[in-house]
């Protein structure tokens, strides 16, 4: 889904190696001028609150996307109890630490970390729909 660079794979160990790097040398950029704005501190619960709601957005998406892949790609092992409900069952589970990330709002500058996710989420929809549209 990202530029061509970032592609490249590792002749040896068959890694993402220039992924691996920039999001290294991003990360590093990130959390330097984080810790120099509010201190190291906040800037790591900061972090760690994106990544970490980011992460479970990513779990509750894969569960919830089980029941369409066994009906859609593999019917004929497709089952209603393990299928549906073996898999929203934890889905279910992973809305309340997502819930409470919000509600009540964190103060600031911890409160930057849902609309960060949003910006997030929604950069990387746009990238999917242009390389779907130009594929």
């Amino acid at each position: 889904m990202l530029p061509r660079p970032l592609a490249h794979i590792h002749s040896r160990y068959r890694t993402p190696d220039a992924a691996i790097f920039t999001t290294v040398f991003v990360g590093m950029l990130l959390t330097v001028w984080l810790g120099l704005r509010y201190g190291p501190s906040t800037a790591f619960a900061l972090v760690g609150t994106i990544v970490t709601i980011l992460i479970l957005v990513v779990y509750l998406a894969t569960c919830i996307s089980v029941p369409f892949f066994y009906y859609r790609e593999h019917r004929t092992e497709f089952s209603v109890g393990r299928h549906i409900f073996l898999a929203l069952l934890p889905a279910g589970a992973l809305i309340f630490p997502i819930w409470v990330q919000f509600v009540p709002a964190p103060a600031p500058p911890l409160n930057l970390a849902g609309p960060a996710c949003g910006v997030l989420l929604l950069l990387g929809l746009a990238i999917m729909l242009v390389k779907r549209r130009d594929r």
